[in-house]
């Protein structure tokens, strides 16, 4: 699988590398002519979806407004919240312990203690 990280997130890149994904930040949205953070919900997503990447991102603005604008993300979102953001590798580990394979549509959700699945807007 293929993630885009948003924000940059410590040691987020090498977890997901160690269980064979391939990570992009913001050099590989080089073609923009905007900066990501500019984008908006929608434009990013909209670019995520025809590069066919999925998003890992510890900013909850961002995954609040997938459904509160209802956008139709047709990947995963993986979202590590608090204690999960810093110790990333840990909570990476913990979510493909207990779902070997991301579903596309879903939002996984880390905290500390558990991974959370929910389905995203238009399933």
């Amino acid at each position: 699988m293929q993630f885009f990280l948003y924000p940059k997130i410590n040691n987020l890149d090498t977890a997901l590398a160690h269980h064979g994904h391939t990570v992009h930040t913001h050099a590989d949205l080089a073609e923009v002519t905007t900066a990501p953070d500019t984008l908006g919900p929608q434009g990013l997503f909209k670019h995520l979806t025809t590069r066919q990447w999925n998003l890992a991102t510890t900013d909850r603005a961002l995954v609040q407004a997938v459904y509160d604008l209802k956008i139709n993300f047709p990947n995963c979102i993986v979202f590590l919240q608090g204690d999960a953001a810093e110790n990333a590798s840990s909570a990476v580990d913990r979510l493909f312990d207990r779902y070997p394979r991301l579903a596309p549509r879903r939002l996984y959700t880390i905290t500390k203690g558990r991974v959370k699945i929910r389905q995203l807007p238009g399933s």
